[in-house]
C-alpha cells in the first residue's frame, strides 16, 4: 500500500512515483522540451503500455494499476507490454482489498470513456472485471452466451455510441441494466424459498437454514445435527429435506427470511 504518495518532492522524485513509462514525461513551458525519465517517448512511439519497475511489486503497491493498464491500452489503442501483463491474472484478486468508493470511480473511467465494450472484454481477459463485479461473474459462460453477458455487451455498446454522439450517459442506468438478470434470478430464488417456508414445518425451516449457513457441509453434517437438536426418533424424516432444490443452497443466509 502506498503511504506517502502525496508527498511532493523534486521532479526526479516525482518521476520515480509514476506508474507507467508514458506517464514519466515532463514538458517544460520555458524551452518547450520534453524530459523523458524512463524511455517513455520510445514506448509512446511504439504504442506500448509499460510499468516502471518490477510489475508484480508495483501492482502489489497499488492494485488499481492493473485497471489503469487496461484503460490506457484500450483508450489509446496501445498494447500492454508482455512483462507488464504477465502478473495481472494472478494478482487480480488484490482488487478485493481496494475501497469500494475508489473502485466505483475507476469503473466510471473504464466504462464511460467511449470504449467501454472493448475495455470490458480486455478486463474479462485479465480476470479484472470479475473482481469489480463478482455478482455478474457468477453468470459468465464459456461461450459468453448468457442473458447477463448479452445485456452487458448491449448496454456498453449503446453507451459507447451515445458518447460518440456527444449524448449524456447515466451510470445508474448502466449498472441497473448490467445487474438486471442477476437480480431477477436472485428475486426468483428468494421468492421460491419464501414459498417453501410458508408451507413447511419448523424443523424443515431450520434444516434449510443450516444447509445454507453451512453449505460446504451439505446435509451430511446438518441432518445429524438436526437429529440431535430435535431428538427425533424418525431419522428418515429430516432426510427428506435433501430433495429441496439445489438452487436454494446457493442463497446466502442473509437472504433467508427470518425464522419465527
Amino acid at each position: 500500500m502506498l503511504l506517502r504518495d502525496n508527498v511532493y518532492g523534486t521532479i526526479d522524485e516525482d518521476a520515480e512515483r509514476r506508474d507507467f513509462t508514458i506517464n514519466a514525461l515532463y514538458y517544460s513551458v520555458k524551452d518547450f522540451t520534453v524530459t523523458d525519465y524512463a524511455n517513455g517517448v520510445e514506448d509512446l512511439n511504439n504504442r506500448i503500455v509499460r510499468l516502471m519497475g518490477d510489475p508484480e511489486t508495483r501492482y502489489r503497491e497499488d492494485p488499481v494499476r492493473m485497471l489503469r493498464a487496461v484503460r490506457f491500452a484500450v483508450k489509446l489503442d496501445m498494447d500492454i507490454d508482455p512483462a507488464t501483463a504477465a502478473p495481472i491474472q494472478e494478482l487480480s484478486s488484490l482488487l478485493q482489498d481496494i475501497p469500494a468508493a475508489r473502485l466505483f470511480e475507476e469503473s466510471l473511467k473504464l466504462l464511460q470513456s467511449g470504449q467501454g465494450l472493448e475495455t470490458y472484454r480486455m478486463l474479462r481477459e485479465y480476470n479484472l472485471f470479475q473482481q469489480l463485479f463478482p455478482i455478474l461473474a457468477d453468470h459468465f459462460t464459456e461461450d459468453q452466451s448468457s442473458q447477463t453477458e448479452k445485456m452487458i455487451e448491449h448496454i456498453l455498446a449503446s453507451t459507447d455510441k451515445r458518447i460518440a454522439e456527444d449524448k449524456r450517459v447515466n451510470p445508474a442506468f448502466i449498472y441497473a441494466a448490467m445487474l438486471w438478470y442477476p437480480m431477477m434470478i436472485r428475486a426468483e430464488e428468494v421468492s421460491l424459498l419464501a414459498a417453501y417456508r410458508s408451507t413447511m414445518p419448523l424443523w424443515w425451516q431450520v434444516t434449510i437454514f443450516l444447509m445454507i449457513k453451512f453449505a460446504p457441509l451439505r446435509s451430511h453434517a446438518v441432518i445429524p445435527l438436526l437429529y440431535v437438536i430435535f431428538g427425533s426418533n424418525n431419522y428418515a424424516l429430516p432426510a427428506a429435506v435433501v430433495n429441496v432444490p439445489l438452487r436454494l443452497w446457493s442463497i446466502q443466509s442473509s437472504a433467508l427470511p427470518t425464522i419465527s
